[in-house]
């Protein structure tokens, strides 16, 4: 792989990259509880289009494509962590529900 084909990959996953690092921040936003959760998605979308616009003026790349690529992935931020939120509830309610640690064998 030449250098050239390095970038175009890099270039090419770089929404997983904004995506990644846009969990990380709004999962740290959350946990210091000054922001009311019904808000954390439109946040993601903001932090997301921040990191755009870094790795931008970063990359040298076109300012206008690479805020929208954050903000698709501040979006899939969001999906994502909500999809696991809510996989995680309904596996724990699931395995509340038939879990039989600690029940009485009647």
């Amino acid at each position: 792989m030449n250098g050239f084909e390095l970038v175009l990959t890099i270039i090419s996953n770089m929404h997983l990259v904004i995506a990644t690092i846009t969990i990380l921040v709004i999962q740290a936003i959350k946990m210091m509880e000054k922001v009311d959760t019904k808000l954390l998605p439109i946040l993601s979308l903001v932090t997301g289009g921040l990191i755009g616009a870094i790795v931008s003026i970063a990359g040298n790349a076109d300012f206008t494509q690479s805020i929208a690529l954050g903000i698709i992935s501040g979006a899939i931020a969001s999906g994502i962590f909500d999809a696991l939120s809510a996989s995680n509830n309904l596996l724990g309610n699931w395995i509340k529900k038939n879990s039989t640690i600690g029940k009485d064998d009647k």
